[in-house]
């Protein structure tokens, strides 16, 4: 019986297709994704430090990765990268603010920034 024109042939041959990706798939090699400054070579999930004083005026800062989490990427690398404040209901006013050396979480959203998700008090 063929249900959305798959049948017993088909869902053979995609299972044997998905063992073979399984075997030969590496969880932590490298997957670029095209940047405007380049290649992003990193996970998709950091755990930053600030490099300077992060302020709720402040759209962006820089910050230095320290951990990375995920599947599918480098995870040894301790880049400086752009971490972007998160915008409230108010126009130019930001949801985080830190002191130098505070310690979040970013995610990378839309393959453009990494987004500031956690920031400790």
């Amino acid at each position: 019986m063929a249900l959305y024109g798959f049948n017993r042939a088909d869902a053979r041959t995609l299972r044997g297709v998905a063992q073979s990706v399984r075997q030969t798939s590496n969880k932590n090699q490298s997957i670029n994704y095209p940047t405007p400054n380049g290649i992003l070579d990193k996970k998709s999930l950091v755990r930053f430090t600030l490099d300077s004083t992060l302020a709720t005026s402040d759209e962006s800062k820089s910050a230095t990765i320290v951990t990375q989490y995920g599947d599918g990427f480098t995870a040894d690398i301790t880049v400086t990268i752009t971490v972007y404040n998160l915008l409230t209901s108010t126009a130019s006013v930001y949801v985080f603010s830190g002191a130098s050396g505070d310690a979040g979480l970013a995610i990378w959203d839309s393959g453009v920034n990494y987004r500031i998700i956690q920031l400790e008090c």
